[in-house]
């Protein structure tokens, strides 16, 4: 029997598992299921966002033989959005291929692990992208001076507060590659804290890594030495690079530390309140009641004349919200349940709840989904040259597959959805 080919080996990737790349990542979660997806708008590096910010004013009420008014029109504009480029790329070493020369299905079972495996992992990064704000920071480290972080061993991530509700620690994981920069808006992109060429990145062995792995008595970071400082651990080379997620769509704010405005628009700036979305929040912890879940839905129906059709939360504060729904006050919590697509959830009144393993700590997002859109140039699909989808790695008896796509999230109206933050669940108000 003839021996497999690399374009063989190509061939099968795109066969076998093309369709099931598309199917777990396109939908990994049900914010990604439920929103349009389209690549009409895009035009090179950027998609632009059609946006209504004005109505036709030629109305008019006038007495007999009066003129009526003249003519308006719908006042429009435009967002930008500039695509983020998504990558995954898998590894298979020769000698797999080497042993599978004659067998299809034996390199279809060597490849299992490595695809399946791929597609989990680029699933749970996909969610962390659902829940961001645009910078791709994944932890914070508390705010000391170097010299004082220098004695210390560092935990990632120290800080999960209500103030840095999107800090999450299952967004770390041992032997990733991550960087250490400075939290600061003025910071520009890419300014590292120390290392060779201004850069800080490590590799992470565990949660528990000793600082003086990072910040050294060189004369890089002499200035930084009795300066206050907070950090933030990112994948690295990721800073301001990752798509959009529902904290840079939801808020009366722009994206902190540097990253792009939403849309290329600048929420602070006058006359652009139609950008802000609705946020009920407090200074500390807030009891999630029945109160409050329907001043939500006042605010979008007050912005946008509709109710959300969907909300967004994790597993405590959906459980709080299902023990609501009981009726009885004792009961802090309830049931979830299984909702449409397959999801896990709960209901208020009409409106379906999704859980998320990945979700924002003690917030609820309340969507209207018809108005976010994903622009992207088409679903994820291999690298395919004219070497075919695997390419050998240099001076390495290895091959490697690459995914990809280029997209970004985007909304033509903001304030049709709602942010509830500093959410309890533990508590029993009613």
């Amino acid at each position: 029997m003839a021996g497999l080919t690399a374009s063989n080996y190509s061939d099968i990737l795109k066969e076998d598992y093309q369709d099931r790349i598309v199917n777990q990542l396109e939908e990994s979660n049900a914010l990604l299921q439920k929103i349009e997806k389209t690549s009409e708008y895009i035009d090179g590096r950027y998609a632009y966002q059609p946006l209504a910010i004005g109505r036709n004013e030629g109305i008019s009420y006038i007495d007999e033989d009066e003129e009526y008014s003249g003519p308006d029109f719908q006042k429009h504009d435009k967002a930008t959005f500039k695509l983020r480029y998504v990558y995954l790329t898998l590894g298979v070493t020769g000698q797999v291929m080497a042993l599978s020369q004659t067998n299809k299905g034996s390199f279809k079972r060597g490849l299992q692990n490595e695809v399946e495996g791929g597609l989990v992992d680029m699933r749970k990064d996909l969610n962390r992208m659902s829940w961001g704000d645009g910078t791709g920071v994944r932890a914070l480290v508390n705010t000391k001076t170097v010299a004082a972080l220098k004695s210390t061993a560092l935990t990632i991530p120290i800080r999960n507060d209500v103030t840095n509700h999107w800090s999450r620690t299952g967004w770390l994981n041992a032997n990733a590659r991550v960087d250490f920069m400075q939290l600061k808006d003025a910071t520009p992109a890419g300014t590292f804290l120390w290392s060779v060429n201004n850069t800080i990145s490590a590799r992470l062995n565990a949660t528990q890594i000793s600082i003086d792995t990072f910040f050294k008595n060189g004369a890089s970071n002499v200035g930084l030495q009795t300066q206050s400082i907070s950090i933030g651990v990112y994948r690295a080379g990721s800073r301001n690079k990752v798509p959009y997620g529902l904290a840079a769509l939801v808020t009366t704010g722009n994206p902190p530390h540097g990253a792009l405005n939403f849309g290329s628009i600048d929420r602070t700036a006058a006359g652009k309140d139609f950008w802000k979305a609705p946020v009920l929040t407090s200074a500390g912890l807030q009891p999630i009641s029945q109160e409050l879940l329907d001043s939500a839905l006042d605010e979008a129906d007050l912005a946008c004349n509709e109710w959300p059709d969907c909300g967004m939360t994790s597993h405590p504060v959906a459980r709080r919200i299902a023990g609501i729904t009981l009726g009885d006050r004792r009961q802090r919590f309830g049931p979830m349940m299984v909702l449409d697509g397959g999801w896990k959830g709960v209901m208020w009144g009409e409106i379906p709840i999704y859980v998320d393993p990945d979700a924002t700590k003690n917030v609820l997002y309340m969507l209207n989904t018809k108005y976010i859109v994903m622009h992207q140039n088409g679903p994820f699909a291999w690298i395919d040259e004219q070497n075919g989808v695997l390419v050998k790695v240099n001076r390495k008896d290895a091959w490697e597959a690459t995914l990809r796509k280029y997209c970004n999230l985007a909304a033509s109206r903001c304030n049709c959805n709602v942010g509830l933050f500093s959410l309890d669940p533990l508590s029993n108000a009613a």
